[in-house]
């Protein structure tokens, strides 16, 4: 009597082959997923800045001088809820927002945003200043520009 076995299943060869492939997928994806996040963050804290910006310029067309004060009485940002950081954040907790106004009678200032609860390490904090001269950590044209 002769036995006709079907084998079900896999060999340990095509499994192998499987998860080099996955490795191989993950090794490119990841990278990428990474700066995908973080240019994502660095929208954030560039449009916390320019909004911060505009409210400035309203502040000294009342007052003919600009402000420190990042809330009430100031440029009246408010602190998300879900924020736990110290400090006025920006819309989904991702950078901390300082104004800093300077010079004789307050008639500069200075705008910076701060990664808070992650590291960027490429750009570091952000900032611009009533001229709109605009600075970063890193390579000014790539950290404003995408």
């Amino acid at each position: 009597m002769s036995s006709n076995k079907k084998s079900h299943g896999f060999t340990l060869i095509e499994v192998m082959i499987v998860v080099v492939i996955v490795a191989l997928l993950a090794a490119v994806a990841l990278p990428s997923y990474t700066k995908y996040t973080e240019r994502s963050k660095r929208s954030e804290g560039r449009s916390a800045l320019l909004d911060m910006a505009a409210r400035q310029e309203r502040v000294y067309s009342n007052t003919r001088q600009y402000t420190d004060t990042v809330g009430a009485g100031g440029l009246l940002l408010t602190d998300p809820t879900s924020c736990t950081a110290a400090g006025v954040q920006s819309e989904t907790c991702k950078y901390t927002l300082t104004s800093n106004a300077n010079g004789t009678g307050n008639q500069d200032f200075d705008l910076t945003a701060t990664p808070s609860g992650w590291t960027d390490a490429t750009c570091g904090a952000l900032g611009i200043d009533e001229t709109g001269t605009k600075t970063a950590g890193g390579d000014v044209a790539f950290c404003w520009g995408k």
